[in-house]
């Protein structure tokens, strides 16, 4: 179908970092640095990956993908340098390089019309979710399906280049979202993307990434791995994080969150309304009855 989407600077969004990783060893040297299984990468296929310190804390999340052999990462805004300065320092015996493309690229944050069918889960939608098209230096990745607005895209177009080829592949409902509407849809599957103020600040297992297949308990090492899968296998998780919505005129200690830390995120819709990822108690009968809990969409 032909998308009619028009992509215009109005609806850029610029609070991104895109990395690449070219050369002959970036795959192996990525395997031993990041939690997702690197050998199962391959073109057309995104996935989602965390790099971890060596206490097991996150420093950087990302999504993660192949494009004409170059590995390509995408984080949260700020992160380029974090994640930069983290890898060279392990990267001298491999032959790759890390490159900061940030300022290359425009991204637009998209998304199609048409929910999803959870009992058709063989359907073009479902096998869509994760998913990356490209038109050479162009890419269009599928991030995941949500209910209120359908499958979210982000285009990533190279400055001066032509998008039209990328376009005619996507859906033709497809239209950008504003930054508050892409916000509210990042809570519903609650995958969070860290930013510089939240690096190194939680565990995988506090962010659920130990549930939606982030970590990869069946590869090798990596950096953190030994803590990461301790506290997988030997200990139950007594925080997790969940989803509040509560009205504008409230805070987050009317429902037990009176920690700063425990708010990952945060976005104030057009209803009034703040919905926030908190990490709360995993007991029951400790957390309040309005903190919901996040289908995993692994």
């Amino acid at each position: 179908m032909m998308a009619i989407m028009t992509l215009t600077t109005e609806n850029t969004a610029t609070h991104f970092s895109l990395l690449t990783l070219s050369g002959k060893d970036g795959r192996r040297f990525l395997q031993g640095q990041l939690s997702c299984d690197m050998d199962k990468l391959h073109e057309g296929m995104m996935m989602r990956g965390a790099l971890c310190n060596l206490k097991g804390r996150v420093a950087a999340s990302m999504w993660i993908w192949l494009q004409d052999d170059v590995i390509y990462l995408r984080s949260g805004s700020g992160m380029g340098e974090i994640i930069a300065n983290t890898l060279n320092k392990y990267m001298v015996f491999f032959d790759c390089e890390l490159t900061d493309v940030s300022e290359q690229y425009q991204l637009w944050q998209t998304a199609a019309a048409g929910p999803y069918a959870s009992d058709q889960p063989d359907t073009e939608q479902s096998r869509a979710i994760n998913t990356v098209q490209v038109d050479g230096a162009n890419a269009a990745v599928c991030l995941d399906q949500t209910s209120e607005f359908g499958r979210r895209y982000e285009l990533f177009v190279r400055k001066q280049s032509d998008a039209s080829t990328l376009l005619s592949a996507l859906p033709d409902t497809l239209r950008p979202l504003s930054a508050t509407d892409w916000a509210i849809a990042s809570t519903e599957l609650g995958w969070v993307m860290i930013h510089p103020a939240i690096s190194e600040k939680y565990t995988p297992q506090l962010l659920n990434y130990d549930l939606d297949g982030t970590v990869n308990f069946k590869k090798g090492c990596y950096t953190g791995q030994e803590v990461i899968a301790r506290m997988y296998y030997r200990a139950e998780a007594k925080q997790r994080l969940y989803r509040l919505k509560r009205p504008l005129d409230s805070s987050a200690s009317d429902f037990g969150i009176t920690k700063e830390d425990n708010i990952v995120f945060s976005v104030t819709s057009n209803e009034k309304q703040v919905i926030e990822l908190v990490i709360a108690p995993t007991d029951d009968s400790r957390r309040h009855s309005d903190i919901e809990t996040i289908t995993m969409d692994a």
